[in-house]
């Protein structure tokens, strides 16, 4: 597992965060704000839903609060995720506005860029998200990608 942690233009903190697997994922997220926005890359043709199920319950758990999903199956990702947040709007009783979004006709770069610069969540959470996560599994190619267009945006790693 590689953890980065990066400091985008508009003061939002941006982490990588490289997984070999979705066992890899760490106990609890050290992000700078209580909730996120998180960029899925991954290729969910090597994922069961029982995976993809136990991720959703971990990051909305961390606080997720705005998920764009990119790599195939991308739709069933994003599916899954909603399926969840309408269990746990049910369980609790309250409601959960996260915003997907799936990116699957678009190439990783520009999805990383428009991520970087757009992602918003709903407006309950727009002063608590100021943490973006990216989250790439099992393609050390894309994690390469990724370091390689957040250098060439001038995203510098905080001390």
């Amino acid at each position: 597992m590689l953890v980065s942690n990066l400091q985008a233009p508009s003061s939002k903190s941006i982490t990588l965060l490289s997984l070999s697997s979705l066992e890899d994922l760490p106990e609890r997220l050290k992000l700078a704000s209580p909730h996120f926005a998180c960029l899925l890359a991954c290729d969910a043709q090597e994922l069961e839903d029982t995976q993809i199920n136990e991720l959703a319950d971990f990051l909305l758990q961390q606080g997720l609060a705005y998920l764009g999903v990119w790599g195939p199956e991308c739709e069933r990702v994003r599916d899954l995720f909603a399926v969840k947040v309408s269990e746990l709007e049910i369980a609790e009783g309250v409601e959960f506005p996260l915003l997907t979004h799936c990116h699957k006709e678009k190439e990783l770069e520009e999805v990383l860029g428009s991520f970087v610069q757009s992602a918003k969540p709903d407006d309950a959470y727009v002063k608590t998200c100021q943490s973006l996560l990216i989250v790439c599994v099992n393609k050390p190619e894309w994690e390469t990608t990724f370091k390689q267009t957040l250098a060439a945006k001038g995203l510098q790693t905080k001390p």
